[in-house]
């Protein structure tokens, strides 16, 4: 390994580092192939309550295929406010998949600045379920108060089932 100058920081040294410019190029090519295979399908079927939707099988394969990954890829399109971000989320929250990634996942999402996003967010806690989703909704601070409402009665039914 390449020894650090003194005006190196260890991230240029890295970047230096043989293999990292192909692993960039490989997740620059992920990303590239999540958004032509997953954007699209949006474009032409919109998300209806109750309906399965036709991205949910492709997100659910990417999440096998490339789960940390896809995910990162998620967090990114969250922070950026993308505009497919409330649907794929909306989606993800409909896939039952076992990757401890998707709580914190949420987590982020719970917490952005947009609301479509945070409502995405809820939504997925309430398919889910469970102890773990009605303590992140429990200790969450909501501004908004239709979706601080809403939060609430997730709650009580998922305390209920």
């Amino acid at each position: 390994m390449k020894k650090v100058r003194s005006r190196e920081t260890p991230i240029e040294v890295i970047r230096e580092a043989p293999g990292f410019k192909k692993f960039r190029d490989d997740m620059k090519r992920l990303n590239a192939d999540f958004e032509t295979k997953l954007f699209p399908i949006f474009e032409t079927y919109p998300i209806e309550d109750g309906m399965v939707h036709p991205a949910e099988e492709q997100i659910e394969k990417f999440i096998k295929d490339y789960d940390l990954i896809f995910r990162d890829w998620l967090e990114e399109l969250i922070e950026q406010e993308n505009e497919y971000i409330y649907d794929i989320l909306r989606c993800v929250g409909r896939v039952i998949f076992n990757s401890e990634w998707k709580y914190d996942l949420m987590k982020i999402a719970l917490n952005s600045n947009h609301i479509s996003i945070r409502d995405a967010a809820v939504r997925s806690f309430e398919n889910w379920g469970g102890q773990e989703s009605i303590n992140i909704l429990s200790e969450h601070r909501e501004e908004s108060s239709w979706l601080n409402d809403y939060i609430r009665k997730v709650i009580e039914n998922l305390k209920e089932s």
